[in-house]
């Protein structure tokens, strides 16, 4: 190897010097190698620029544009709620959150009826089994989250079945309830009540059939 070539060779390798105006140069690097009697010219363009910035063409994925990419779900090309697929690109009737409610008594329990309000809190009113025949009218207030607000339950004296059927909210969050409860000599009183929203107070009106 001559020494003319090993010199630019390191010259290639050390940082340059800032009172060198040739050192300076951001024009194309230019490298000359001879061997005997043939020269090679290689000349390479500098440049800063980062392949990963570079600019893009056309619109960049999104909900909406019919083509599925994480997070979403499902992306139908529309903005529709309730068509399969929301506009969030997430299923339409997935679910958000579940609950269970289940008696200390080992017995049946069953909502019968349920209510949203504007806040999207939930209503649901059924019966919760406390003894042999023996059914106690429940209903709760659920928040949007699932959280439970409040429960009231209903236990005629005749200690036979108790239930509720029907659950209303108005605009004011007055909750109103409609059931029925058993007596032994084979009567069944309808009832309906209503409470505020905090549950803590309770009008009832019945009626009722006897065949005794």
């Amino acid at each position: 190897m001559s020494a003319g070539r090993s010199a630019l060779l390191v010259a290639s390798l050390v940082a340059p010097d800032d009172d060198d105006p040739a050192a300076t140069s951001t024009g194309p690097e230019v490298t000359t190698s001879s061997d005997g009697g043939t020269t090679t010219t290689t000349t390479e363009a500098l440049t800063d620029t980062d392949p990963t910035t570079g600019e893009t063409t056309g619109p960049g994925a999104g909900c909406g544009d019919g083509v599925v990419q994480a997070p979403e779900v499902c992306d139908d090309g529309n903005a529709a709620d309730g068509d399969g697929c929301n506009a969030d690109c997430q299923p339409s009737g997935r679910v958000l959150w579940s609950i269970t409610h289940a008696g200390g008594l080992k017995m049946v329990e069953e909502a019968l009826a349920c209510e949203v309000d504007a806040n999207n809190s939930i209503y649901v009113i059924g019966r919760v089994g406390v003894g042999a025949d023996d059914y106690d009218r429940w209903a709760r207030k659920y928040a949007a989250d699932g959280a439970e607000l409040w429960t009231q339950t209903y236990a005629g004296g005749a200690m036979l079945e108790d239930q509720g059927r029907a659950i209303v909210v108005d605009a004011a969050e007055t909750v109103y309830l409609a059931g029925f409860a058993r007596s032994r000599c084979r009567a069944t009183t309808w009832w309906s009540a209503s409470t505020r929203p905090t549950a803590a107070r309770c009008g009832r009106r019945s009626s009722s059939a006897r065949r005794c």
